[in-house]
């Protein structure tokens, strides 16, 4: 079902604000946790520095390449897609292998399973060209967010199993990065199979405006986890 431009319009304006408050929070969340690494250097707050202004920056070049479409706030390019993935795993095999520390096994493992999902996203950036986004399938974006789904999910089960209170104080965060990529890799595998529908089909214009609420609940719930780091931290140090 295609819908009328009045309504395809009211709609990209939503999105439009919802998208500009996400990002919001990214950067808030990104300046909230460097404004802390400032006065107390901390690898937690470090990592997720990264992974939020890498985000925001990456987003940022999107925008401003896209400035002259219409639903420019919603809209991406292929090649932002992909090196959005490359960076989500370097970012985030940071936070899950080398600050969230596990075992020796799977620490090696996870590590070339990270440089292999690297060399395959590149391979796959070499070779978009001028593919644009309804014909790009998206098995670079599937294969980091399952590699993210497999990170968190294992830190989850070992923090678990390690009775350490340290440890499972982080559980809720890395359950936060579970459930938003699991939700992000059946996102991603829808689009891949309405690829060729345009975008102003009712049903894929809903996917992309609920894909867009999780991304506002994830980024929100994050800066929370950040607030909440921050002002710990000051407590502790007030003592």
């Amino acid at each position: 079902m295609v819908m009328s431009d009045e309504k395809f319009y009211f709609l990209v304006g939503i999105c439009k604000g919802i998208t500009y408050i996400l990002r919001f929070f990214q950067l808030a969340g990104f300046l909230t946790a460097l404004y802390s690494l400032l006065k107390v250097p901390n690898k937690l707050l470090t990592a997720l520095a990264l992974f939020l202004g890498t985000e925001f920056i990456l987003w940022l070049i999107n925008h401003i390449l896209l400035f002259h479409v219409p639903n420019e706030a919603i809209a991406e390019i292929p090649t932002y897609n992909v090196v959005t993935a490359i960076i989500r795993i370097i970012t985030l095999s940071y936070l899950f292998i080398f600050v969230l520390k596990q075992s020796k096994v799977l620490t090696v493992f996870f590590t070339c399973l990270a440089v292999a999902g690297i060399f395959y996203n590149v391979f796959d950036l070499l070779n978009i060209r001028d593919r644009n986004v309804l014909e790009y399938v998206r098995y670079s974006e599937c294969f980091s967010n399952f590699f993210i789904c497999l990170l968190s999910l294992n830190y989850t089960l070992y923090a678990l199993l390690s009775h350490k209170i340290r440890k499972m104080k982080l559980i809720p965060l890395s359950l936060l990065f579970f459930c938003y990529f699991t939700i992000k890799l059946i996102y991603t595998t829808f689009t891949n199979f309405f690829m060729n529908q345009a975008i102003q089909s009712q049903d894929v214009f809903i996917a992309m405006l609920s894909s867009i609420i999780f991304d506002f609940a994830f980024y929100l719930l994050l800066l929370i986890f950040i607030v909440k780091k921050v002002c710990s931290k000051k407590k502790i140090t007030t003592y």
